[in-house]
């Protein structure tokens, strides 16, 4: 018997075992009682606090991951994009993130209402932030490029776990990747 734990320690524990099983097995694979009992606690719990299946996956998807803390500061480097990328891939590096946008990327492959959020998320979290960066009045179409080029940064080493980009050290990606989101945000569209 595990000992006690504090009402908001076991809602943590229960989020955080479904979002890695979400992430691991996708939203059909992943039941209440095999959530349940990866985070130590009775099945009963899980409706308690979350009332469904469904009204769980809705607490997981909302991402720990704080835009605006990844983008302070990064105006003031030399390279915008290259900064960017660099704290993005730091903050994708901390479990409880890593596993909210696996959760979010697997489940949104297969079930609706995941799809939607992981949509509304890039809109909101992503885009509209990189937004403000952007330059000119194709600033929606810049933050929407530079936001599709981190969204597939994101799945390759995160989620489909592409061995060069796992083995690569952040910086050495930063450096080749920052570039071309630079350009996408301040630089020129009309050339290649």
């Amino acid at each position: 018997m595990s000992p006690r734990r504090a009402p908001g320690e076991s809602r943590q524990a229960i989020l955080d075992a479904a979002r890695r099983l979400f992430g691991e097995v996708g939203y059909q694979g992943a039941t209440i009682r095999r959530i349940a009992r990866d985070a130590g606690v009775d099945p009963a719990l899980v409706i308690q606090y979350f009332g469904s299946k469904d009204g769980l996956l809705e607490a997981c998807l909302e991402v720990p991951l704080d835009v605006e803390l990844v983008l302070s500061g990064a105006r003031e480097h030399g390279d915008l994009g290259t900064e960017l990328v660099r704290r993005a891939l730091r903050a994708w590096e901390e479990p409880r993130t890593r596993d909210a946008i696996l959760s979010l990327i697997r489940t949104g492959l297969s079930h609706e209402r995941a799809a939607e959020a992981l949509s509304a998320l890039i809109s909101r979290a992503v885009l509209s932030v990189v937004q403000r960066v952007a330059s000119g009045d194709d600033a929606p179409l810049r933050a929407a490029l530079a936001g599709s080029q981190m969204a597939g940064l994101i799945i390759g080493r995160v989620a489909l776990r592409v061995p060069a980009l796992v083995e690569a050290d952040a910086d050495r990606i930063a450096a080749a990747v920052g570039p071309t989101i630079t350009r996408y945000l301040v630089g020129d569209l009309t050339t290649v």
